[in-house]
Parts: C-alpha cells; sequence; structure tokens
C-alpha cells in the first residue's frame, strides 16, 4: 500500500476506502489500546446513546423518539469520518451510517456499487458480499438512493445478508447506508425502509 504523506489532502471518493477500513475498528473497539487523549474520549463517547444521536443529527435528521424498535448504539466523530450506528433488536438487525464531508460529482449509483464491491463493514458484520439477492432503489426526499441487498461471507465462515445503499443531496453531499442482518436468518428489508422514510432531512 502506498504512503500518504502528512498534510496531503485526499480525494474526496478515494476517502471511501479510508471511511471503510476505519469503521472496522469499531468490530473490536473493546481490545485497542488507546494511546491518544483524543481517540480515549471518542472511545468513551462512541457508545453512549446522547452522544450518538446528537452525532446522528450531524448526518441526518431522524424523528426524536426513534421509529419503535430502534435505536441507537455506537458513533465516531474523527473530524474527517463520522459514522453512527442503529440497532433494532426485534428485527436482529444492525444499521450504519457514514457521512461524507465536502461534496462529489460521483453518481449515488456508483458510490452503492463500489462500495458493495469493498464488502460489508460495520461494528457487527465485516465481509464480502458474494451473491446479489436483489438489486433496486429507494427514494429519499426526492433523491435517488440506490441499493444492493446480497449474501455476505464474513472471515471466520459466517454466513450473512445484507444490504448498502447510497444518496447524495442537492449540494453533492454523500451519505452511505448499510444494513445487516446479524444472525443467519433472511434479511427482512421492511425495517430499513421504515428507518429511511423516516429521515426528515440530510
Amino acid at each position: 500500500m502506498s504512503s500518504i504523506q502528512a498534510g496531503a489532502r485526499l480525494p474526496a471518493w478515494s476517502k471511501i476506502v479510508v471511511f471503510l477500513s476505519l469503521s472496522g475498528i469499531l468490530g473490536s473497539i473493546a481490545a485497542i489500546t488507546y494511546v491518544s487523549l483524543e481517540t480515549r474520549r471518542m472511545a468513551e463517547l462512541a457508545p453512549n446513546p446522547k452522544y450518538v444521536a446528537a452525532l446522528a443529527k450531524k448526518i441526518v435528521e431522524l424523528p426524536e423518539p426513534l421509529p419503535e424498535g430502534f435505536e441507537y448504539q455506537v458513533g465516531m466523530d474523527m473530524n474527517f469520518l463520522r459514522l453512527v450506528s442503529l440497532i433494532n433488536r426485534k428485527a436482529m438487525q444492525q444499521y450504519t451510517i457514514y457521512d461524507f464531508p465536502g461534496t462529489t460529482n460521483q453518481k449515488a449509483r456508483k458510490f452503492t456499487e463500489d462500495a458493495y464491491a469493498y464488502g460489508m463493514n460495520t461494528p457487527s458484520v465485516v465481509g464480502k458480499f458474494t451473491e446479489l439477492i436483489k438489486d433496486g432503489s429507494w427514494q429519499l426526499l426526492g433523491r435517488e438512493m440506490p441499493y444492493m441487498l446480497g449474501k455476505i461471507r464474513t472471515p471466520e465462515g459466517f454466513e450473512r445478508q445484507g444490504l448498502v445503499a447510497c444518496t447524495i443531496n442537492a449540494k453533492g453531499h454523500a451519505f452511505l447506508f448499510y444494513a445487516v442482518q446479524v444472525n443467519d436468518q433472511k434479511f427482512d428489508m421492511a425495517p430499513s425502509m421504515e428507518l429511511i422514510k423516516s429521515i426528515k432531512s440530510f
């Protein structure tokens, strides 16, 4: 992997790789030894529901309270990266929203396809998509939100199902949405649609 010089500015799209790679930290956050006060502070705030709710408002506007069954789980703000995860215990699903700073000329479909090719990377499930189940699109506040639902295989050999979706607002600001079944059951898309439809603005 090529090195990145200190102070160098990454192109907006190249940051997706950084975002998705760094998010894997959350999957084993308890095992990480934090070496700076800033990182310790983020580790303390990450699982705090009030902190996560406040962070979520910087990405999308969700209703208060959240739709029935949903709750905030974990969040992280690293200035160049924001992510928030929610869970639905009844549905046994986790939802992760990545915030992309700045603007992009990239199309939502391309974002979605590239993220699908990269794989699932959430606090609960990390793995590669192995089979496409459904390819479609939602509408979020008048903007296209393409999604790709597929089967996932984790490095441990477990099989899961989940989807990735992306939308870009009128100002060129994008966010990426992951939803994953944390058990081995068939993925139910209805809770994801309910959560997406509840978004008031982004």
